[in-house]
Formats: structure tokens, C-alpha cells, sequence
């Protein structure tokens, strides 16, 4: 019925919400929105909005290790299909000192499904984290045929440029 719909409307907005406020700064009024949205929705633990909610409150908190259990889940509720999640995964297992882990990730989201998952903001992280390896420029000449193969309109091929120093 409506009402149901009402509330969906709602829990998008509060999820909209604490992330805004996650992104100026404001962890406390974040963390009411995502609190008053776990109210909403019926089995919290089973929502992937929840999870990646819950995900980036912890990595705002510098909770790493918490974060990323939130984003394995979301993935996992998403049977892997949530490439924001899978972004934000590797993110966290770059601040938690384990890049090879983390390229490794971004790499196996980018081959298992490439047309969905070569979004700007997954090749740009990738070619950073290219970047700090020592074989960083040979690994962003693979990612650069890949993404030509794969034509990600929207991306700005300036990212897979060696960096000037």
C-alpha cells in the first residue's frame, strides 16, 4: 500500500541525508539520520543502504576494520553487484596498509563486469593505487586498454597519465 511507499520515500531521504552531513563533517547529525533510518527498515542487517550507511560512518570515524565489514556485506547482499561498495571495500583496505589486497579487489570488480563496473571513480582509485607500486606504470598501461576496450564515455583519460613529478 502507500504507506509503504511513504516510508521508502523516507528512508531514501535519511540516507541521502546522513551522507550529506557525513560530507561536511557533521558525523553526529550523519549518525542520527542513519540511526532514525535502521528504525525504518525492518531487518537492518539484510538492507544494503544500511550497510554502506553503517560503512561510511565507520570510515568518517577512522574505524577501518568496522567499515569494512559493512561494505562486504553490502556486497554480499548484492550478490557482488555494488560497485560503490566495492569502491569503498578497497578503499579501506588501503587505509589499513594492504594495497595488494586492495588492487586485487578493484581488479576482480573491473573483470567481473566491466561495462557496470568501469566507472570513473573505480579506474581513478585503481590507477592511483597503481601509482605506489613499483610496477605502477606498466599496471596502468593494462588498465588504459581496458578501459579503451571497455569505452567509459564520462572518464577523464588524464587520470591514467603518468604522474608528473
Amino acid at each position: 500500500g502507500s504507506g509503504g511507499d511513504a516510508c521508502g520515500g523516507r528512508t531514501e531521504l535519511l540516507s541521502l541525508l546522513g551522507r550529506l552531513l557525513l560530507q561536511s563533517g557533521n558525523l553526529e547529525a550523519a549518525e542520527d539520520a542513519f540511526n532514525r533510518l535502521e528504525c525504518l527498515v525492518a531487518d537492518s542487517d539484510a538492507s544494503v543502504d544500511v550497510r554502506m550507511n553503517r560503512g561510511c560512518l565507520m570510515v568518517a570515524q577512522g574505524a577501518y576494520d568496522a567499515a569494512l565489514l559493512e561494505f562486504d556485506a553490502a556486497l554480499q547482499l548484492s550478490s557482488g553487484r555494488n560497485t560503490t561498495a566495492a569502491n569503498n571495500r578497497a578503499a579501506c583496505l588501503l587505509y589499513t596498509g594492504r594495497l595488494a589486497e586492495a588492487i586485487a579487489a578493484l581488479e576482480d570488480t573491473l573483470r567481473a563486469d566491466p561495462p557496470r563496473n568501469a566507472t570513473a571513480a573505480v579506474i581513478t582509485n585503481l590507477s592511483v593505487l597503481y601509482q605506489m607500486t613499483e610496477k605502477g606504470e606498466a599496471a596502468k598501461a593494462t588498465l588504459q586498454a581496458l578501459v579503451s576496450e571497455v569505452g567509459v564515455e564520462e572518464l577523464d583519460l588524464a587520470v591514467l597519465q603518468p604522474a608528473t613529478t
